[in-house]
């Protein structure tokens, strides 16, 4: 705790330099941990300018649920209700709206919650993001009027729309290409790196992305782990694209490229 105060020093310090006010009755803090870590059983509020912070299992942050072991399950929880509730608007509109109008209330009231701060969430355990495929699967099925026995690469095909799964793929990629060609800000730098600069050997990967060897399942579904995984995943013809315009375009092109094979 010790070490928690000397930041909140500086975190006060700042405030007082940028003469800004926190709003303290607005304000909650977390203290994140492994699951198999129990909390102190005595620390129950942080103090920050003379008034005790609540601590919180998990609280919502620019529209994003944050609970203390970092599982994101509140929040996949919490979009996994908002779309069941929308899917029924489009089950009630479908009859009465044309096929590109239901296009757009998809990306409105589904697609949007799928893809919002993805790159952080969307890296979860397969069976917690399952039942977000699930429900998008359901909508898409009502846009399209497709009857349960078709396969399920149908809807996404059709539609040329990507399941969560690779929305999360897509997001990641993005993000890759903007760290290859330094258009992210500076705090992503040290980020990654090529596995030219931690040997010296004259391999064939030597230009790919160096992987960490990260021992905890939880570590091996952040985003520096399955950024390089991805990016030295992909053909030399989508990494070597010359605007993200393209590279966009191209990445989509090849997520999708298994849902359109008979």
């Amino acid at each position: 705790m010790e070490i928690v105060h000397n930041e909140l020093h500086k975190v006060r310090e700042w405030f007082c330099v940028s003469k800004l006010l926190l709003n303290l009755s607005k304000t909650a803090s977390i203290l994140f941990r492994t699951p198999n870590r129990q909390p102190d059983p005595s620390i129950h509020t942080i103090n920050f300018c003379g008034t005790d912070v609540p601590l919180c299992h998990s609280v919502k942050f620019l529209g994003v649920f944050i609970d203390s072991h970092l599982t994101w399950n509140d929040h996949i929880q919490s979009i996994s209700k908002t779309i069941s509730k929308n899917i029924g608007i489009i089950a009630r509109l479908r009859h009465f709206l044309p096929r590109k109008t239901l296009v757009n209330l998809y990306n409105t009231l589904i697609n949007q919650y799928l893809s919002y701060s993805a790159l952080l969430w969307g890296g979860s355990y397969c069976s917690k993001i399952y039942p977000l495929l699930i429900l998008q699967k359901r909508a898409l099925r009502l846009k399209i009027n497709y009857q349960l026995q078709h396969s399920p690469r149908d809807p996404f095909a059709k539609l040329n729309i990507l399941p969560v799964f690779d929305i999360y793929r897509y997001q990641v990629g993005i993000f890759m290409y903007s760290w290859i060609w330094n258009t992210l800000p500076n705090i992503f730098r040290f980020t990654f790196q090529f596995r030219h600069e931690t040997h010296t050997h004259l391999t064939r990967a030597r230009n790919s992305l160096s992987i960490p060897a990260f021992r905890l399942t939880s570590s091996q579904q952040t985003l520096r782990f399955t950024g390089p995984c991805l990016w030295n995943s992909l053909p030399p013809k989508i990494q070597s694209c010359n605007s993200k315009y393209s590279f966009k375009k191209s990445l989509k092109s090849y997520l999708m490229d298994k849902y359109r094979r008979p």
